[in-house]
C-alpha cells in the first residue's frame, strides 16, 4: 500500500493496499461516488463488472475498475496509523471518510479480524479481497497469478472480480500506514473484489476472505442497518 506497488491486506513493502476509509472526509470521494458510466480508458482487460446497482437504481452503471480501486485506495490512505480503518481489529473507524453511495469494507494488512459496524441504508457495499497497486501490469499478472478470495453475505456467496491492471491515482494524508506519506501515489490497480446491493433494516455478517502467494487476509463483519 504505498506508491507504484501497493498490496492489500498484507505487507507493506510493495504498496499494496487493502480498503479502509480515511479520517473526517479528507478524500475527493467522499464528496463523489465512484460509479461510472462509461469506459476509463484502461488500457488492460477486466472482468465484467457485477450488475448490482451502484448507489440504488437499477438503471445504475456498473462498478468502474479504475474509479473505484482509486476511491477505495484514497480511502483506505486517508487516515493515520491508529485511526485507519484497515489496521482496524473491531470496526470502531470504519465509518471514516466513506464515499457517497458506496460503503467500502477492508481487508487487513494481514491476519484476521472482526468489525461491528453501523451502515446507512441504501449503500452498495465494495470490498477487495486481495489487491494492491502495481508499478506495471506484469506486477499484476503475477499477483494475480495465485489469488484466490470470497465474499459472503448472510451466507450467501457474491461473484468474484478478477480486475486486471488498470491506472489508477489516489492520496493520502500523511502518517497513513498505506504509503507512510502524504500526497498523491498510483500505478496499476489489480486484485479480487467483490459487492454486494444494499443491505436491508437489521443485523448482517459479511465474510471476506483472501489470499495469494504472500498474504491471508480473514475478516468478518457485522453490520448493522438501521430500520426507516
Amino acid at each position: 500500500m504505498i506508491s507504484p506497488r501497493v498490496m492489500l491486506p498484507a505487507a507493506l513493502a510493495a504498496l499494496v493496499l487493502c480498503g479502509c476509509s480515511g479520517g473526517g472526509g479528507d478524500g475527493e470521494e467522499g464528496r463523489r461516488s465512484p460509479s461510472a458510466s462509461g469506459g476509463t480508458g484502461s488500457s488492460a482487460p477486466s472482468d465484467p463488472a457485477p450488475s448490482d446497482p451502484v448507489a440504488g437504481g437499477a438503471s445504475a452503471a456498473p462498478l468502474d475498475p479504475a474509479q473505484v480501486q482509486g476511491a477505495w485506495w484514497t480511502w483506505a490512505a486517508s487516515s493515520p496509523s491508529g485511526r485507519n480503518p484497515v489496521e482496524d481489529r473491531t470496526g470502531a473507524f470504519c465509518a471514516a471518510g466513506q464515499p457517497e453511495g458506496l460503503w467500502f469494507l477492508a481487508g487487513t494488512f494481514g491476519g484476521e479480524a472482526v468489525r461491528r459496524c453501523t451502515v446507512p441504508a441504501g449503500r452498495t457495499l465494495v470490498a477487495p479481497l486481495v489487491n494492491q497497486v502495481g508499478d506495471s501490469e506484469a506486477a499484476c499478472v503475477r499477483f494475480l497469478s495465485g489469488a484466490t478470495g470470497r465474499m459472503t453475505v448472510d451466507g450467501a456467496a457474491r461473484p468474484v472480480l478478477r480486475w486486471r491492471g488498470v491506472p489508477v491515482r489516489a492520496s493520502g494524508v500523511p502518517r497513513n500506514p498505506v504509503t507512510r506519506e502524504g500526497g498523491a501515489f498510483g500505478g496499476y490497480g489489480c486484485g479480487l473484489w467483490a459487492s454486494a446491493p444494499p443491505l436491508s433494516p437489521g443485523t448482517h455478517r459479511v465474510a471476506i476472505r483472501g489470499t495469494n502467494e504472500t498474504l491471508r487476509v480473514s475478516v468478518d463483519y457485522v453490520l448493522t442497518v438501521p430500520g426507516a
